[in-house]
């Protein structure tokens, strides 16, 4: 007979019993053997995640300079390094390579979350964890008067998912970082999936 019971760490456990007739007409256990299998989540690349986050990074910026030949005021490369440094002719520039380092990290941060969460990773996983990383920044905008050095008093404050600069600032906002998250899932990979683990004998 074969038993198999799920553990609360994730692991599978498989409990083995032979019944065996005795002389006297009764049933013996003639052996129990318990094994232990478990279906690990994928591995974390961080190298392959940071590439997937600097790819996705890349992309948002080269979204929102679209978007500001268009007339939208969106410059979170600018926002972002103003925090340390004056506004000067390259702040700009050091602005993008800065969002480019963040967003290799945020990279790694959307593969752990899909590793925990999901065990799987695709784009639409990165879709679904896109809104989470919206929220989050978009909340701390509207907190920036208070902990950047500029604003409001030489740069205006962005608001709430950059409600300040308007309905179009907050829809770019919102789809690049949609945009972020699908880059994210389908560069990393389409979809991870693994063979059963063998069993391992933990007890005889």
């Amino acid at each position: 007979m074969v038993f198999m019971a799920e553990l609360p760490d994730g692991t599978t456990q498989v409990a083995c019993h032979r019944e065996e007739s005795t002389p006297a007409g009764g049933v013996a256990i003639a052996s129990k053997r318990t094994m232990a299998t478990a279906d690990p989540p994928f591995p974390t690349n961080h190298l392959r995640a940071a590439v997937a986050g600097l790819v996705a990074g890349a992309s948002m910026s080269i979204v929102m300079a679209a978007a500001r030949q268009l007339g939208v005021r969106i410059e979170l490369e600018r926002m972002l390094i103003t925090l340390f440094m004056p506004d000067t002719d390259d702040a700009f520039g050091m602005g993008v390579m800065l969002h480019m380092v963040i967003s290799c990290v945020i990279g790694v941060g959307y593969v752990s979350a899909a590793r925990t969460l999901f065990h799987r990773l695709d784009w639409w996983v990165g879709v679904g964890l896109a809104p989470i990383h919206a929220t989050v920044l978009g909340v701390l905008l509207a907190f920036t008067p208070r902990v950047h050095p500029r604003i409001p008093s030489e740069e205006p404050a962005p608001g709430l998912f950059l409600s300040n600069a308007g309905p179009k600032a907050v829809a770019v906002f919102l789809g690049v970082h949609l945009l972020f998250g699908a880059l994210v899932g389908l560069i990393y990979t389409t979809r991870f999936t693994h063979p059963p683990a063998p069993a391992t004998p933990i007890d005889a």
